[in-house]
């Protein structure tokens, strides 16, 4: 994956750190692969597996990629949704679909959040 590079801010860490954690979800969403109800001692040594190596992979950078999200803008914000989106994956597609919306409109609800309250910041300024 090539390093994103937005308003001369790396995004290079959280971009693939996101891309795995959801990739992970979508694997652990889907963990009754024999679609019974119940999870068993394969399914769940399976799921145990993918996440000891996801994390294993990504917890070194986990620390930098976490001060990388929460410093995003919302074009970076953006574009890791983007990262998201492209990562998780579930049988439902209406289901992904929504979740995938609700998570856009988080987006925006802080950009216009942090946006009313730089306002207020400024009337009470002066």
């Amino acid at each position: 994956m090539s390093t994103v590079v937005i308003n001369n801010k790396p995004i290079d860490v959280a971009s693939p750190f996101l891309a795995d954690v959801a990739d992970l979800i979508s694997k652990l969403i889907k963990i009754d692969a024999d679609k019974d109800g119940s999870i068993s001692l394969f399914e769940g040594l399976n799921a145990g597996q993918v996440l000891i190596f996801k994390v294993m992979a990504q917890y070194q950078k986990a620390p930098e990629a976490i001060e990388q999200l929460r410093d995003a803008d919302s074009t970076e914000r953006k574009e890791l949704i983007k990262v998201f989106k492209q990562s998780f994956d579930l049988d439902n597609d209406e289901v992904e679909d929504l979740i995938q919306v609700t998570i856009e409109f988080l987006e925006d609800t802080i950009t216009d959040g942090i946006r009313l309250g730089q306002r207020w910041s400024e009337l009470f300024k002066a």
